[in-house]
This record gives structure tokens, C-alpha cells and sequence, in this order.
């Protein structure tokens, strides 16, 4: 008896004593601090140690590590064990504080400093320690992290964390099965359950991210990254194994679904959003270490708003926006595989946008030039960054909720080449006109552009593209007359080639239904043709070296351009002369006909074939061949006018001749032959039924007896027939 009255003295009073004094020497010999330990007490017959109320200070004072109980409960299968065999190790409110220090060192690093830097390695063959936990319990858990290197500095907290390790031992033998839960704020949870071994060091489980706030968190990484996430709720789960071999670690991550509601992105420091998505879903992402690949199964991003634009520089702000703010040098290391190492891979064959909203922008010219792409659809197949990978890009968007542009594309990553299918459905045109304004005084009240082309691109950004272009309904305005400029109901080229790389541009027929030109001589007898062409406030011109943007230059030898016909369908014209006065105008309309051949070939002739009407009754035709497109003009055409009546010509034969004309009609055969720089026309002019009227008080008249002249020139039946050749 008193043997055991000993045994149980030394063990409830004397151990929890020594316990004490052997934790506390530790900790003020080796750290310098005072740690708080309240009741402690020990039950030699059940070998059951329980802690209450410890606190381990950090340097600050403020509490590292605490937890409001312990409890360790060791059994007697230790002895036939060979090993530490403990039946339940419990502990309640566990608390650590890890701290980053302005100076960037750890807090927690603080705790390593009594033990050796380098543990010794064992000896060959020599067993691990045998140790043997049927249950370790955590409940309530509390982890705080503070970060003090950023301003203002970072907070978060874990809690509450819950832990359970059962049948756990170092020899392999047992399940090793742990459960981990906590809570990372409001309503944010982290599931994890699995095994892990510890000879070899194994593990493999599940886990489970539910409701992760990720604007709060991800301020912690935009100073690295240059932008911020403003709002978003993240949640994942899947599975990994983990496999520490003696020559290499394999890890193997399967992320069944990486799911995101109401993400918005914006620039580091900025208050507009640069886009915002409704949903981004990630389905079946695996990760291999061992193969160096990470591969994506599918990528959705459904509804919200992106805005993009080009800014006054000529950058595009998402381009800005995933570059970061890194420092080029930072920006330039990118760590080069081992030569014994195969590069990493990353693919993701299914990429998907869908009913999002774009708005884009070009702000290089004032006004900037507005579209909205609304839904915007895109498809990217076959993403991979292997060796040779060629990508499908499909997209589909209405633009400006009148037009629509579809493209079906194929890129190589490699060779930076593009080419596919292109197609525009009724573009509005308007929105073109702040571009216009750098270049004409001509505004653009409507037109759609439709096109279907096949097209095609190099690294070298020489293109190609075959196909159709059409434009409806176009109608411009002289902006300083306020009058029609340039019009027509329809005009479509058919058979459009075109290959930047050869400098040849081919049509094979144009065709114009109700085409309009006004041309109008103004008071001060400019043309309204050269001056709405010539812009009010032209566009800077920048010098760019050929050094500066990297690019090999090519001397332009100029376009090889065949247009094989243009068919003209119930055209007309204006002709105005303000300069006389009075005012003279005049019609032409009904104008049909082809022209067929034009090329800049200099050797080229193009025959003409029109056919009209001077204001709408006096037939006009015109016939011949021409080149139009070289710079070597050859002209063989004749004109013939019948009938035009000339009263409409009184203001010049009032400024030119002194007198009005009262009635006649005139009809008008030429023929022009231009080569060469040489001249040969011949020009017949019959005048029927000429009467002269009042006189009329011009300085510029000459001083002739036209009368007389009239009367002398025309024959019994009253005709003047007159041939001039020059």
C-alpha cells in the first residue's frame, strides 16, 4: 500500500509540478518570454495529463499560441507497442497568431530558433519513431494572420477550426484517416478529409471551398498583380494525391469544379469596374506534377459586362491590365526549365463566353468611336500551349443592336498566323464618322456594311481575303452646303480578292443601284469634291522609325488593282454653279449602263457603255474606252447629248454673251482621244431654233454682233450646225 500511495503522490502532485517548471525554464531559457500555464494535473493510473489555459507570448506581448485545454490520454499498449501509444489527444480553443513583421521576417519562424537548423539524417535501414495516436481532436480552432509589410496591413481569420486524426501511427500500419473543418468569416467553409502517412510520406483525400469572399482576399495579392478583384464568391472542391518518392514527388490534383458568381475585375487603385461576369465556372482541371501539365476540361464565363478600349497612346487597357504593375526586369525572368526537364504544358480545349455585354471604345479620335457587342459570344477549342498547337476561335455578337459579326477562325500559337471565315451583317456605318472627320467635311448620315470573306493573316501581318462586301443605303453630306454629297441604295463587290503580300487587289464585278454625286461649284470657285475631300483639321503626322516598332519595312510599289466590270443601275447627278449668277443647274438621271475591263495595268482599256437622261428628258450617252486607274491616262470615249434645252444655260450666255436665250435646243456629239499626253477631239454642236432674248449688262460679255451672227450661222430650216475639231 504504500508503495501505491507513493506511486500515486509522485504522480498526481509531483509530474504536474515538474511539468510546469520544465515548461517554463524552456521557454524563458530559450526564448526570453514568460508563458501562462494554469491548472495542470495528471492521473497516474489512467495516464491522462490535462492542461488548462496555456499562453505563449509573442515578442510584442501580444498572445503566438494558446489554447484553453489539453488533454493527453496515453495508453499501456506502449510498452508492447515499442512506441508512444496515445488514445486520445484533445486540445480546445487553439490559437496562433502569425504575424509578418514590417521588416518581412515570421513570427512563427521565432519558434524553430532552440532546435537544430539541419536535423540529422537516420541511418540507413534504421526504423522511424514509433509512434501510435488513436484520436487527435481539435475543436473551436483560431488562426489570425496579419501582414504588416503593406499599408494599410492585411488581416485575416481563421475560425472556427475543427481537426480530427484517427488511427494514426508512424509505421503504416493503420488508416491515418484525418477530417478537417473551418471557417474563414462569414458563412466561408473548408472541408478537407483524407489519410497521410508519414513512411513514405503519403497523403491523399478531398477537400471542399464553399463561399470564398474573393475581393476581401485578393487585396492581399494586387500590389503584385496590378489589378484588384472588387467583388466575387469562390467555391471548389475535389481531390489530390501526394507521393514523396526518394527521386521524385509526384502530386496529382483533380479540381472537379472551380465556381465563381459575380466577379468583377478592375485596375489596382482605380473605381470603375473593367469587367464584371455573372458566373465563371471551372469544370475537371487536373494538375500532374510529375508530367508537368495542367489540363482544363471546360471554361464558362455567362453573363456580365466587359469594357475595353483603346487609349489616346494607342494601348488597350486589357492588355495594360494583364501586364500587371511588374518591373520589366521582373517581367522579363521567366524561369527556364532544367535542361533534364520537360516545360510545363497548359491546356483547356473548351473555353466558352457567353451572353456577356462589351463595350469598346476607341479613343484615339474625338469623339471616341463607340460599339457595343451585345450578347457577345466566343468559343476558343483546343487551347494547348504544346508545341504546334493550332486553336478554333468562333465568335458571334450583334453590334450596336442592328448589326452582326460572326467569325470562324483558326490561330496557330506557334507561327501567329490566323485564317477563316469572316462575316458582317448590316453594320451600321455611322459610328464610323469620327474617323471621317480626320480625313474629309463629310458627314455620314447612314450606310450598312455586309461581307462575307474568307481571310487570312501572317506573323508578319500580311493579309488576304476573298469574298463579298456590300453597302447599303449610304448617304453623306457636303457638311458646309448641307446638301446630298455622295449616295446610293446599294453598291456590291463580288469576287473581292485581295493579297496585301503581292500588292493585288481583284473584283470581279461592282455593282451600283441607284447611285448619286452632286458636284457644285462654289461663289468663290472651289469645288465641293476637292474641298469636302480635304479634312478641316488633319491628323498629325508621326514620324516612326523602322527601329522603334521592330518591323521589316518593304518599299510599297503600289497596288495591282483589276476591276473586271461595274454595272450602274438608275444613277443620277447634280451639277451646280454658284459662281454664275444667276445660279445654273442641271440633272443628269436615269443613268444605266457598264463599264467593263478597268485595270492599272497601263496597257489596260476598260470599254464604257452608259446610257441617261439630262434633266429627264433629253437623252445622253457615252461611250468608248478608258483607263481610269493608271497613272498612264488613256481616254477614247465619245458623248453624245440630244436635245437639252438651253434656257437652261442663260446665266452663262447672260455673263459670257450679253444675252439671255429664250429658247432652242442644242445636241452634242464628242469624241475625245487622250495618249500619251496628246489630245484629239472633235466636237459637233447643232442648235435648233436659237433665239436670242433681252440683252443683259455684263462686264465679261464680249463685244460681238451675236445676232447677227445667229441669224448668218443658221440654215432655211433654223438649225446651226457647227463642227469643231481640235
Amino acid at each position: 500500500m504504500a508503495l501505491i500511495a507513493t506511486y500515486a503522490a509522485v504522480g498526481f502532485l509531483l509530474v504536474p509540478r515538474l511539468v510546469r517548471s520544465s515548461a517554463q525554464d524552456f521557454i524563458s531559457e530559450n526564448y526570453g518570454r514568460t508563458a501562462e500555464i494554469g491548472e495542470i494535473r495528471f492521473n497516474p493510473f489512467t495516464f491522462t495529463l490535462e492542461v488548462e489555459k496555456f499562453a505563449f507570448p509573442d515578442a510584442d506581448g501580444k498572445s503566438l499560441a494558446s489554447f484553453e485545454s489539453l488533454l493527453v490520454n496515453l495508453e499501456l499498449s506502449s510498452l508492447w507497442r515499442r512506441g508512444a501509444s496515445i488514445k486520445e489527444i484533445s486540445i480546445e480553443q487553439p490559437y496562433a497568431r502569425a504575424l509578418l513583421r514590417e521588416n518581412g521576417s515570421l513570427n512563427l519562424a521565432d519558434l524553430a530558433k532552440p532546435f537544430a537548423q539541419e536535423p540529422e539524417a537516420p541511418e540507413d535501414g534504421a526504423e522511424p519513431t514509433r509512434l501510435f495516436i488513436d484520436l487527435f481532436r481539435m475543436n473551436a480552432g483560431h488562426v489570425g494572420f496579419e501582414d504588416r509589410t503593406l499599408a494599410p496591413p492585411f488581416t485575416a481569420h481563421l475560425q472556427p477550426i475543427s481537426f480530427e486524426l484517427r488511427d494514426f501511427s508512424t509505421t503504416g500500419e493503420t488508416g491515418n484517416a484525418y477530417d478537417l473543418h473551418a471557417q474563414l468569416g462569414t458563412g466561408q467553409t473548408l472541408d478537407w478529409s483524407g489519410n497521410v502517412s508519414l513512411e513514405p510520406l503519403a497523403s491523399k483525400g478531398e477537400f471542399k471551398f464553399s463561399h470564398f469572399t474573393t475581393n476581401k482576399h485578393w487585396a492581399y495579392l494586387s500590389d503584385a498583380s496590378g489589378l484588384e478583384v472588387s467583388s466575387g464568391e469562390l467555391g471548389f472542391d475535389g481531390s489530390y494525391e501526394f507521393r514523396a518518392g526518394e527521386t521524385a514527388t509526384e502530386l496529382n490534383v483533380a479540381l472537379r469544379e472551380i465556381a465563381i458568381a459575380e466577379l468583377g475585375v478592375k485596375p489596382s487603385g482605380q473605381e470603375a469596374e473593367t469587367a464584371h461576369f455573372g458566373n465563371v465556372k471551372i469544370s475537371n482541371t487536373a494538375f500532374d506534377l510529375a508530367k508537368r501539365e495542367v489540363a482544363v476540361g471546360k471554361v464558362e464565363l455567362a453573363g456580365g459586362n466587359v469594357q475595353v478600349w483603346r487609349d489616346a497612346s494607342g494601348e488597350i487597357n486589357l492588355l495594360k491590365l494583364a501586364e500587371g504593375s511588374a518591373t520589366p526586369a521582373a517581367a522579363g525572368e521567366v524561369a527556364a526549365p532544367a535542361a533534364d526537364e520537360s516545360p510545363w504544358t497548359f491546356s483547356a480545349p473548351d473555353i466558352q463566353l457567353r451572353a456577356l455585354q462589351v463595350r469598346a471604345e476607341d479613343r484615339q479620335v474625338t469623339p471616341a468611336v463607340e460599339y457595343l457587342l451585345d450578347p457577345f459570344e466566343l468559343r476558343i477549342a483546343g487551347f494547348s500551349t504544346a508545341p504546334g498547337t493550332r486553336i478554333n476561335i468562333a465568335m458571334d455578337t450583334r453590334v450596336n443592336e442592328t448589326g452582326g459579326i460572326k467569325a470562324d477562325l483558326q490561330y496557330g500559337m506557334e507561327a501567329g498566323d490566323v485564317e477563316g471565315k469572316l462575316a458582317v451583317a448590316t453594320l451600321d456605318l455611322k459610328a464610323l464618322q469620327p474617323y471621317l472627320d480626320s480625313y474629309t467635311k463629310m458627314d455620314l448620315l447612314s450606310g450598312q456594311l455586309t461581307t462575307e470573306l474568307a481571310i487570312s493573316m501572317d506573323a508578319e501581318s500580311e493579309i488576304g481575303a476573298n469574298g463579298f462586301v456590300q453597302i447599303d443605303k449610304l448617304k453623306t453630306v457636303d457638311r458646309a452646303l448641307k446638301e446630298d454629297f455622295i449616295k446610293w441604295d446599294m453598291t456590291r463587290a463580288d469576287g473581292f480578292s485581295y493579297d496585301s503580300r503581292g500588292g493585288k487587289l481583284r473584283i470581279k464585278s461592282i455593282k451600283m443601284r441607284g447611285p448619286y454625286a452632286r458636284v457644285i461649284i462654289a461663289p468663290d470657285e472651289t469645288i465641293n469634291l476637292t474641298e469636302v475631300l480635304t479634312p478641316a483639321n488633319p491628323p498629325p503626322v508621326k514620324e516612326v522609325s523602322k527601329e522603334a516598332v521592330g518591323l521589316q519595312y518593304r518599299e510599297y510599289e503600289g497596288t495591282a488593282v483589276v476591276i473586271d466590270s461595274v454595272t450602274i443601275n438608275d444613277g443620277s447627278m447634280n451639277f451646280a454653279d454658284f459662281w454664275i449668277q444667276p445660279n445654273y443647274a442641271v440633272s443628269v438621271q436615269s443613268l444605266n449602263g457598264t463599264i467593263a475591263g478597268l485595270s492599272s495595268d497601263p496597257a489596260s482599256r476598260a470599254k464604257l457603255e452608259l446610257e441617261g437622261k439630262v434633266d429627264r428628258y433629253a437623252p445622253a450617252t457615252i461611250g468608248g474606252e478608258v483607263n481610269l486607274l493608271s497613272a498612264s491616262l488613256f481616254t477614247d470615249i465619245q458623248m453624245k447629248f440630244a436635245g437639252v434645252e438651253m434656257t437652261s444655260v442663260t446665266p452663262y450666255s447672260g455673263r459670257f454673251a450679253g444675252y439671255k436665250i429664250e429658247k432652242g435646243k442644242l445636241t452634242v456629239d464628242l469624241s475625245y482621244h487622250v495618249e500619251n499626253n496628246q489630245l484629239n477631239a472633235k466636237q459637233k454642236f447643232v442648235i435648233d431654233q436659237l433665239q436670242l432674248g433681252e440683252k443683259v449688262d455684263s462686264p465679261d460679255a464680249v463685244s460681238l454682233p451675236l445676232k447677227l451672227a445667229v441669224a448668218l450661222l443658221k440654215d432655211r430650216n433654223g438649225v446651226i450646225d457647227i463642227d469643231l475639231p481640235m
